[in-house]
């Protein structure tokens, strides 16, 4: 009978009122501890107060576009600090270092790293192309490093090897091939 009473578009409008008037609330709330955190005078507490409690809807809204880009950067400060100092806990917890000491240990080794050369597309693939069999550049006398083979390179390197092996190996009748059998005795 109820479901009959209240019509499906009823139920969707009530459950939008529902959550508009809870993130209302929610909001209020925020303003109201974001009011008692900030670093006003007493008076002006007071009176922000006064003003979001009486004329709620006008009182955030001002509250907002006054203070709302400070109100942000409260926030996060605040969750930095909270990040550190749940970071540090976790380090005394553990037995390791403080922040400090974990932060420059990281800086340290890549401060040391050489730097990487970069590779002109003069002398990436063609100069790799005409090597020597010794592993010498056959054009220039200039020491280059080795070229770098990918993962993807080997692997195809690796599978074509072992398809020779098998193919190479697949007409003796002594490398595995079933096809002839001894009887057993």
């Amino acid at each position: 009978m109820l479901a009959y009473d209240y019509p499906i578009l009823g139920l969707f409008w009530t459950m939008l009122i529902f959550f508009l008037w809870f993130a209302w609330i929610m909001l209020v709330f925020r303003v109201i501890m974001d009011i008692f955190r900030s670093d006003m005078k007493g008076l002006s507490k007071a009176l922000w107060s006064i003003f979001v409690i009486v004329i709620p809807w006008l009182g955030v809204l001002v509250y907002l576009i006054a203070n709302g880009d400070d109100m942000a950067q409260r926030d996060i400060s605040t969750a930095r600090q909270n990040e550190v100092d749940v970071q540090d806990s976790i380090r005394s917890a553990a037995g390791g270092v403080s922040a400090a000491d974990d932060r420059q240990a990281v800086r340290a080794p890549l401060q040391r790293r050489p730097q990487r050369r970069r590779v002109r597309p003069a002398e990436g693939k063609a100069a790799q192309l005409t090597r020597a069999p010794g592993g010498r550049a056959a054009a220039t006398s200039a020491a280059r490093p080795p070229a770098r083979v990918s993962i993807s390179d080997r692997r195809f390197a690796q599978t074509a090897s072992a398809t020779r092996a098998e193919s190479s190996n697949s007409c003796s009748p002594r490398a595995g091939n079933d096809s002839i059998s001894t009887p057993r005795r």
